[in-house]
């Protein structure tokens, strides 16, 4: 059944093909165990229905690459299609105005058209069918293309234009894919593979942001992300899917606050080691500076004119945590603290929209420069390139 287990994602502190910068915690909100293998998913089983059960089927099925795991398995059986299946997220939402992790794992079977992803309705329809007043903030498209796999997220009403994240993908193989959602400003980003041989570690496929993917007119009432659709379009075709994971990000202060308390539990007793401990209280110092009142907004989002000092002092404290070689290991907080500066840059850019051109698209230039910092580990030029994005996006509004 349906799980509600706090995941830890502890990122290395360099991968050689793209370092994660993604939420610390995320929620499984389906793995599949616990059904009978065979269970239909429909009828409110484990949270499942369908708008239209006709020609389409979801059920519970055996893991064709790793048996006797359990995963659930989409496919279209006749013609039209006319419903999918969708999951009740219950409380695991990404409410109207916040900031949320989505993750799943997939592997296509056949010749697959498949879309799967998550709608502001409670009893979403597949896209552009009927019942399809949907907004979908992660709409990805997996088929096949001259006999290989590709990855599409889709942006537009019409259901046929996107941003292709990956192709080659090979049939009957695991991948999983994590992305960013903003619910506050409608995009996702940070869109990261792993899988096969192509993606053999966690990779990053495309920064964004991207904007949602909007079918007819919104319902204003329904525009927190409450349920995950998957439909399969590709005829006899079908997609494995597996460990279905949301999570929400916190505040950028609420999170750097988080860090500075896993450090100072750090030092309580202390770590057996004179210099980590010395660069852990550091690190402390510079944190507790970043998050002085007069630098933030209420919020915990958005930073005060002062702000860029949130960065300096944020940069200080990541170089003084890269130094510790000994336990214990810091790279999730490290991890923490980039991606809580990775969120105010954006954000900022964000609200710049319809300012100057130029300095949005030189704060953007940052942006991917700091991405480009993260894959080769200098996480503390990251968050100076995160500092410099965030100016040029006052300079863009002034």
């Amino acid at each position: 059944m349906k799980k509600r287990i706090l995941i830890l994602v502890v990122v290395a502190l360099a991968l050689a093909f793209g370092s994660a910068v993604l939420a610390d915690s995320l929620v499984m909100v389906e793995d599949f165990q616990g059904y009978d293998v065979g269970t239909d998913l429909i009828g409110g089983v484990g949270g499942w229905d369908t708008v239209n059960p006709s020609n389409t089927q979801g059920y519970v099925a055996l893991d064709p690459v790793s048996p006797p795991n359990q995963v659930g398995y989409f496919r279209r059986t006749g013609n039209p299609p006319t419903g999918g299946r969708y999951l009740d997220l219950d409380e695991n939402i990404i409410p109207d105005g916040s900031t949320g992790e989505f993750s799943i794992r997939f592997l296509f079977h056949n010749n697959p058209n498949s879309a799967f992803g998550l709608s502001c309705l409670p009893q979403p329809g597949p896209p552009g069918g009927s019942g399809a007043g949907t907004q979908l903030s992660v709409l990805f498209r997996l088929n096949t293309y001259q006999g290989a796999g590709r990855l599409i997220y889709m942006t537009d009403q019409g259901h046929s234009i996107g941003q292709t994240l990956a192709t080659g993908l090979t049939h009957d193989t695991w991948y999983q894919v994590w992305a960013t959602v903003d619910n506050a400003n409608d995009t996702v980003s940070n869109i990261y593979l792993q899988g096969g041989t192509e993606f053999p570690t966690k990779t990053l496929v495309s920064p964004g942001p991207h904007s949602f993917n909007i079918w007819a007119t919104v319902d204003p009432t329904h525009t927190d992300l409450l349920t995950f659709f998957v439909f399969e379009q590709g005829y006899t075709a079908g997609v494995y899917l597996d460990e279905i994971q949301i999570g929400l990000v916190p505040a950028p202060r609420g999170e750097k606050e988080a860090v500075r308390d896993t450090l100072l539990a750090l030092l309580d007793p202390g770590t057996g080691d004179k210099k980590t401990d010395d660069l852990i209280e550091k690190a402390i110092y510079h944190l507790e500076k970043s998050l002085a009142d007069d630098l933030w907004e209420e919020d915990g989002l958005h930073l005060t004119k002062k702000g860029k000092k949130v960065f300096e002092e944020e940069k200080k404290a990541v170089h003084e945590l890269m130094k510790i070689e000994a336990p214990p290991d810091v790279s999730a907080e490290i991890n923490s603290l980039v991606e809580a500066d990775q969120i105010l840059a954006q954000t900022a850019i964000d609200d710049a929209a319809g300012g100057d051109p130029k300095d949005i698209a030189k704060a953007q230039e940052e942006m991917t420069k700091a991405l480009e910092d993260i894959d080769k580990g200098d996480f503390d030029k990251a968050i100076k390139h995160y500092k410099k994005a965030w100016d040029f996006a006052q300079k863009a509004v002034k």
